[in-house]
């Protein structure tokens, strides 16, 4: 890091490893995401944007996934793709959520996503800010137009 003054302006020198920006944690593994967008959401992105992703982490039983007004018991934590591995907020602490199925309690990618999985599955879902917490964002845990990644274990299907 190089500063000097010159007559008019402050000219600032950086190194070549200040420049670049770091990948995210999981740029890694984006090649194993399936897009998992819902077609009527399909509409909001363009052609260059992704929709909704999903990797599975771990195969569930395979047998039901959740349904509209089912009562799910999950694990979940969420991270900002462009942060550390940080967890802004995480269920493995306080214990297991229950979250009832299109109640509008999480985000709108979350809830599609969890409809994709089967009991004892753990899956990461990359949430695009349309399907996430929108371009107000949750401040200040979550900035406008946030990508979130969501890991989620799917614990039980409740009634």
């Amino acid at each position: 890091l190089f500063a000097a003054r010159t007559a008019r302006a402050l000219r600032l020198v950086l190194p070549p490893s200040l420049l670049s920006v770091p990948e995210s944690p999981h740029s890694s593994i984006m090649a194993d995401f399936e897009d998992i967008t819902p077609e009527e959401e399909k509409s909001l992105f363009g052609e260059d944007e992704k929709g909704l992703l999903k990797k599975v982490l771990e195969a569930g039983n395979g047998e039901e996934c959740p349904k509209k007004n089912q009562e799910v018991k999950i694990h979940w934590s969420a991270t900002l793709p462009d942060w550390s591995d940080r967890a802004i907020d995480s269920t493995k602490a306080r214990g297991p959520a229950s979250y009832r199925m299109s109640s509008n309690k999480v985000c709108k990618g979350l809830d599609f996503g969890l409809q994709t999985m089967t009991v004892g599955e753990k899956a990461l879902f990359r949430v695009p800010w349309k399907l996430a917490y929108g371009e107000q964002g949750f401040p200040p845990v979550i900035p406008t137009k946030a990508t979130v990644d969501f890991e989620v274990e799917l614990l039980e299907l409740i009634m």
